[in-house]
């Protein structure tokens, strides 16, 4: 909602440059915590905390990354607002961290978690062709 807000007011008090600026610094931002709150990753975590590596951790990093966004969406209105330029000061690198950190295990968001492939499982139903010891 505070996004919403955000380019509301950018475009009835704005310069078009200070929304060129919000469009291109947060169009990225929205697409990384869109990726991170979706079904493949924080939801998952939610759905099935047994299947990640300490959950809670990740989980807290979200819902921080998240709170964090959402400041600064907060306080670029405030400066529309003042009519100050717009400042962007949360980087959300901590996002991409976020979805790299090491799982012990299968990643339970591809889809092919627990699956082998045809190739896997051909090799394991062929005895060794190779001129092996004798």
């Amino acid at each position: 909602a505070d996004t919403s807000e955000l380019f509301r007011r950018l475009d009835a008090l704005g310069s078009g440059e200070q929304e060129a600026v919000a469009r291109a610094e947060y169009g990225d931002q929205l697409a990384k915590v869109a990726k991170v709150l979706g079904e493949a990753y924080y939801l998952n975590i939610l759905a099935h905390p047994e299947l990640w590596e300490d959950p809670d951790g990740r989980a807290k990093a979200v819902k921080d990354a998240v709170a964090a966004f959402s400041k600064q969406i907060v306080q670029n209105i405030r400066q529309v607002n003042d009519a100050h330029d717009l400042r962007f000061r949360v980087p959300l690198e901590a996002l991409d961290r976020i979805q790299r950190r090491p799982s012990a295990g299968l990643n339970p968001a591809s889809p092919t978690a627990g699956r082998s492939t045809r190739a896997q499982r051909r090799r394991a139903r062929k005895p060794d062709q190779g001129g092996g010891a004798r």
